[in-house]
Parts: structure tokens; C-alpha cells; sequence
């Protein structure tokens, strides 16, 4: 009903195309967390990678 008293306002916030975008940084997100969780459990649990863990962190920028 809204799109009726206001026409063209609702087209650009939440259409199809932002929602996929959404949904793309979400996995993207989502991949990062999971390949830094394996990469600290090779370190930590097996002891087979040879870099520091804390290279491997994000650094805050100022």
C-alpha cells in the first residue's frame, strides 16, 4: 500500500538485486571466518603450519 502514496520511493531499498548483495557479503564473511578457524586449528591442533597465527590476523587501522 505504501508504494501506492508514494510511487518510485520503495524501488531501490530492498530489492532483489541489494538482497543478493546482501546474502554476498554475508558468505563472504561467513567463508573468512570458516578458513581462519581451520587455519588456527592446523596451527594449534597439529602443529603442521609453519606461520605465526598472528600474521595471520586482521590489524587494526588507524
Amino acid at each position: 500500500m505504501p508504494e501506492r502514496w508514494f510511487p518510485g520511493t520503495f524501488d531501490i531499498i530492498g530489492s532483489s538485486h541489494q538482497i543478493f548483495h546482501f546474502f554476498v557479503v554475508v558468505a563472504a564473511l561467513v567463508h573468512y571466518y570458516g578458513v581462519m578457524e581451520a587455519m588456527v586449528f592446523w596451527h594449534d591442533q597439529n602443529h603442521n603450519c609453519q606461520l605465526d597465527v598472528k600474521i595471520m590476523k586482521p590489524k587494526a587501522y588507524i
